[in-house]
């Protein structure tokens, strides 16, 4: 049975890439995007006819599937660590990356009791040795994500005190789910993730504890589909798509 299954996915993935067909790009992309990242493929599909399938998950997890070979068109990744390695590798298209996009860090709850207030303390008392609240965030060695939390955790001097309260997730949208179901007290996600989850921000993260949270895009070198991945690379630059990234919280990167 597993090898059916795990015969299946390399079919899944390999299908686009057969042939001569322009009708189907891949787009490998931050699991922290997939809900833009859909509506963006509706709206590419309804525009150019191209259909757009996506394989989403943490950065630094798709960026090790296409140094391993995956048939990738489009990369989108949550932070510029994995984009360089592939970068450095010869895996991009020459001059083809851009930054698309920014995002925010917070810390996240379920809207119970343990809701955001004015308390500049917030963090403190929710972060600090005297606390008890387990917290989850993306695995910083699969995640930019989680990278960014450790970074700020380090930075805001509470790292030290969080052993064994702090869980790792496989990506972001794991972490939200640790947090929606209520096996973990908080999360620190992307501000968008958050609000899409219905979590509540506790308290920003403040920028200056982490590195800016940055989205590149690029086309990857062996993509057979170069026109029509370039049309959905263009198209996310577009004013509409813009208006797309706003309407869910991103800053596009002008």
């Amino acid at each position: 049975m597993r090898l059916l299954v795990a015969l299946s996915l390399v079919l899944a993935l390999a299908l686009p890439a057969c042939g001569s067909s322009q009708g189907v790009i891949l787009v490998s992309a931050a699991s922290s995007l997939t809900d833009v990242m859909q509506e963006m493929g509706r709206r590419f599909k309804e525009t150019e006819g191209v259909e757009v399938r996506f394989n989403f998950g943490g950065s630094t997890s798709l960026a090790q599937q296409i140094v391993k070979g995956a048939p990738v068109d489009v990369f989108v990744s949550a932070g510029p660590p994995p984009m360089d390695r592939l970068e450095t590798l010869g895996l991009l298209a020459e001059g083809s990356r851009f930054d698309l996009l920014t995002n925010r860090l917070v810390l996240a709850a379920r809207p119970t009791g343990l809701v955001a207030d004015d308390d500049p303390n917030t963090l403190d008392r929710l972060l600090g040795t005297d606390a008890d609240h387990r917290i989850a965030i993306a695995d910083p060695n699969l995640a930019p994500a989680g990278a960014y939390a450790v970074e700020a955790l380090k930075d805001l001097g509470y790292w030290n005190g969080l052993e064994g309260r702090l869980i790792y997730a496989p990506d972001v949208r794991a972490a939200l789910a640790y947090v929606q179901t209520g096996n973990l007290d908080f999360g620190i996600v992307y501000a968008t993730d958050a609000a899409s989850a219905g979590l509540v921000n506790v308290s920003d993260i403040p920028s200056d504890s982490h590195l800016p949270i940055v989205y590149p895009a690029a086309l990857m070198e062996n993509s057979e589909r170069r026109e029509p991945a370039k049309k959905f690379l263009e198209f996310l630059q577009s004013a509409e798509g813009a208006s797309l990234f706003e309407g869910r919280g991103f800053t596009p990167v002008e």
